[in-house]
């Protein structure tokens, strides 16, 4: 699948999205947080179609699903006097939130970059300025780590270092964006030379039993997140055309927030609507279908075309698009 310049692979084993993307050192893709900007799961779409930052209040809602995942690792054996190292802190924000949120805890951080590093100790942490792969392991009960896996061309090697910092009968909490939930195109919002590669939740479960790792999945909204023990796990098969699949919704997203911008931009005209109801029926995803007719729905009610807006609607809800519409 050629992008502009870039190559962008599916993983038919285990349905990650990667590009070719060379990282001369483990510093740099720490450092690609910075310069990369916020990840991928912090956007949002917005109502004509752009893909924005996430609002404050859906920003702190991630860290609650982060704290969440962290009070997941503490009923899975770990007392609330645990010892946890959190990698690649940022600013602290989480660290903070957890410091607070789980009292008893012996917390410390890792975050190589600086000013960062200055704000999180501002903050009142113990901030050590490296990275995981430099520091002596075995000794902490839980690791967490967010929102920095896909900067690693090389995630399973990630988290075996990640790994090593835990005790025998330790947790790594995992937090890190999903490709497929995440706002916007493929790209530049989905692939970006900051994060090389796309995290499906099969990817993450095939990356961490490559790393020895037995992990516990879920998903709360565009972000995956893993509690994980060592163990023996047997690899999952793919589903025979996943990553194909996978590649579909991808340029069927891509076509539905086309749409979308074109009814932000022009209304719901007859013309628009015509190219709408087209577009709908070639659609081969359910998910991309119903999305596309909710975007119409909204777009006629908008426009003060109300009964439109009703019938698309309905659509919608049916999964099925009259062959008398638009």
């Amino acid at each position: 699948m050629p992008l502009e310049d870039m190559s962008v692979r599916v993983c038919e084993s285990c349905t990650c999205v990667f590009f070719g993307a060379t990282v001369p050192r483990l510093e740099d893709c720490y450092r690609a947080r910075v310069w990369g900007g916020p990840p991928r799961a912090e956007f949002a779409e917005r109502e004509d179609g752009s893909i924005g930052r996430a609002t404050p209040a859906a920003r702190s809602a991630r860290t609650a699903a982060k704290l969440h995942a962290l009070r997941g690792a503490l009923r899975r054996g770990s007392a609330l006097s645990a010892s946890v190292l959190d990698v690649g802190c940022r600013d602290g924000v989480f660290a903070s939130a957890a410091r607070e949120r789980f009292r008893g805890l012996e917390l410390a951080a890792l975050e190589p970059w600086l000013p960062w590093r200055d704000e999180a100790v501002a903050r009142g942490l113990n901030v050590t300025a490296a990275i995981a792969e430099s520091v002596e392991g075995g000794s902490v009960d839980i690791v967490t780590e967010f929102d920095l896996l896909d900067h690693f061309a090389d995630p399973v090697a990630h988290l075996q270092a990640l790994a090593r910092l835990m005790k025998p009968s330790g947790h790594l909490v995992l937090g890190v964006s999903s490709i497929e939930r995440c706002a916007g195109m493929l790209h530049p919002h989905r692939l970006r030379r900051d994060a090389p590669v796309g995290l499906t939740r099969r990817s993450l479960r095939a990356a961490c039993t490559a790393a020895g790792l037995d992990a516990q999945i879920w998903e709360d909204g565009p972000t995956l997140f893993a509690v994980c023990e060592r163990g023996e796990v047997t690899p999952e098969a793919p589903a025979a055309g996943e990553a194909a699949a996978l590649a579909l919704a991808f340029e069927e997203n891509d076509g539905r927030l086309h749409l979308k911008r074109v009814l932000a931009q022009h209304g719901p005209t007859d013309a628009a609507l015509r190219v709408a109801g087209v577009a709908a029926r070639g659609c081969r995803t359910p998910r991309c279908y119903a999305a596309l007719c909710w975007d119409v729905a909204a777009a006629c009610e908008r426009g003060g075309r109300v009964e439109l807006a009703a019938q698309w609607s309905a659509h919608a809800d049916e999964g099925r698009l009259s062959q008398n519409v638009a």
